[in-house]
């Protein structure tokens, strides 16, 4: 009994299932070693029964070879053997020989093998003399007492062959009813040891679950009258659950044992509390007037911070509508400023190129007054030719005149020659004297070409200069756009950032009020709780915390 008290309720039932499993085990074990035995007993039976089959068999084989012998003598008149005859003494012989091997290995005692034994030899020794003697005999013609000692030899023969074979049968038989009254008692012995197993079955399961329940419900009553006193008791929470046992129920008990003691020390210390929470709700009543008081100048507060808001959101409103204005001018003139940028970038792009074209022009006046000056040394050299013409031409009418009659006609040409080179002398002088006013006006043109082109060239740079500060200041102006519309954006999210504290003020305004309204409520609250503090501290006292 003190070891169910030391086992788990799960190793109980388990030990409730386990010893009569152990014990139909052992039942069955041993019932399947009997009804071995029995079917090993009537195995042999049956090899009994066949040996006796064979054993008859090889009887009725020894008596037919000697009546078949019989006929044969009797029949010896005719002088041979038939094949008939012949043919059924080979067919019985070769039956017995069938027979043999199994006959002899079946006989198990002594008398049976050596009956067996002297069975196979009279048939062995029969087989020739019905055979062969027999037959020879037969076509011999012998005398009568030759038959007569033939007759007898195989009488002999077939008589010892049977009663060997009875021998044989008598101790089979006496085996067989040996076998069946084994058989008897071990099918007697089984029954009772079935029967004796299942009431020792029954008993141990009896006397298991008896043990077993009662150990339990030992325990079991002791929680019950515990856990009764607790419910319908005093509520005496120093009373303790005792288990002697060391199963689930010992478990159990140790954690009602600890619940127990859990709301033991929950309702003391419940009890303190509600002392604090009297003391508490007091002192929250005088803290909910104060709350009071001060919900009421929020309240005022939050009026004030209400219109302060409402003036801020006008002047923000004001200031959008002044930047947006600003950002209107300031893309106006950004866009004016963009138009004369391209006009100025047009203007510098003319200027360049018309300097270009004085440039060009200038270049082409210094290589004309360059032609020029290479005319005037061909007309140089035309008139250094004319010189040495007229000088030539003199020359030639003195000689003309010094050749007198006949230098006449030379003289006169000599004439037109000096006339010809005056001539182109003056003519060389007019067209030089033409020459150098063309090339005076050439270069005089070609300065002023110049002196325009460096003052084209001053008008680019100073558009160019312009066209830059017009970018710095369209680059300005962008920026200052930028600013604005950012100040813009500022301005505006200001003014929503505005109105989201006056919708927050407001809610805080209503929120004020209905603190206002839950004071109240808390105070209501507050004096309720200190009631149910009291009479929780009634309710508290009825239990037994401290012995």
């Amino acid at each position: 009994m003190s070891a169910l008290k030391n086992m788990s309720i799960k190793a109980k039932v388990f030990l409730l299932v386990l010893v009569p499993s152990i014990m139909f085990l052992i039942y069955v074990v041993y019932s399947n070693i009997q009804v071995g035995s029995l079917i090993k007993t009537s195995d042999e039976q049956s090899l009994r029964y066949k040996q006796i089959l064979i054993a008859k068999d090889i009887n009725f084989i020894n008596t037919s070879i000697t009546l078949t012998a019989m006929d044969i003598i009797i029949d010896r008149a005719d002088g041979s053997v038939s094949y008939e005859r012949v043919q059924e003494i080979n067919d019985l012989f070769l039956k017995f020989n069938s027979y043999k091997a199994s006959f002899i290995k079946s006989a198990d005692t002594e008398v049976e093998k050596r009956s067996a034994n002297e069975i196979v030899r009279a048939l062995e020794a029969l087989e020739p003399v019905v055979k062969v003697k027999l037959k020879k005999m037969v076509e011999s013609n012998v005398t009568e007492e030759a038959w007569n000692a033939l007759d007898n030899e195989i009488d002999s023969i077939s008589g010892g062959i049977g009663e060997n074979i009875n021998t044989v049968i008598l101790s089979i038989n006496e085996e067989l009813q040996e076998a069946a009254k084994n058989a008897v008692l071990k099918q007697e012995a089984l029954s009772m040891s079935s029967l004796y197993s299942v009431i020792a079955l029954f008993a141990m399961v009896i006397t298991l679950g008896v043990l077993i329940s009662g150990d339990i419900m030992n325990s079991l009553n002791k929680m019950l009258s515990v856990t009764k006193d607790l419910a319908e008791g005093e509520g005496d929470l120093t009373q303790r659950v005792y288990v002697e046992s060391k199963d689930e129920i010992r478990l159990v008990a140790q954690n009602i044992n600890g619940f127990i003691k859990k709301v033991q020390i929950s309702i003391r210390e419940t009890k303190e509390l509600s002392s604090e929470n009297a003391a508490i709700s007091e002192e929250l009543s005088a803290t909910v007037r104060v709350i009071q008081k001060r919900a009421i100048e929020q309240e005022k507060v939050v009026g004030t911070a209400v219109k302060t808001s409402q003036d801020i959101k006008n002047i923000t409103a004001a200031s959008v509508e002044t930047s947006e204005h600003m950002r209107d001018e300031m893309r106006n003139a950004n866009t004016a400023l963009e138009e004369t940028k391209y006009k100025v970038l047009n203007l510098t792009q003319i200027i360049n190129k018309n300097a270009e074209s004085e440039a060009g022009l200038a270049t082409q006046l210094n290589q004309l007054s360059q032609d020029i000056d290479q005319v005037k040394e061909v007309l140089n050299i035309i008139s250094d030719i004319a010189d040495q013409t007229n000088l030539l031409a003199l020359n030639a009418a003195i000689e003309a005149a010094r050749a007198g009659e006949h230098g006449r006609g030379f003289a006169v040409v000599a004439d037109e020659v000096r006339k010809l080179a005056e001539r182109t002398q003056k003519t060389l002088s007019e067209i030089s004297t033409t020459i150098g006013v063309v090339v005076q006006s050439v270069n005089d043109s070609s300065q002023g070409m110049n002196q325009n082109v460096e003052e084209y060239h001053a008008m680019a740079l100073i558009a160019s200069s312009v066209e830059e500060q017009i970018i710095a200041a369209a680059q300005v102006m962008e920026n200052s756009s930028l600013e604005v519309n950012s100040a813009l954006q500022t301005t505006i999210k200001i003014g929503q950032d505005s109105e989201t504290i006056m919708s927050q003020i407001g809610t805080i305004n209503n929120i004020s009020k209905e603190n206002g309204l839950s004071v109240t409520e808390i105070h209501k609250a507050s004096e309720h709780l200190h009631r149910l503090t009291e009479s929780l501290q009634n309710k508290l006292n009825g239990f037994k915390t401290s012995k």
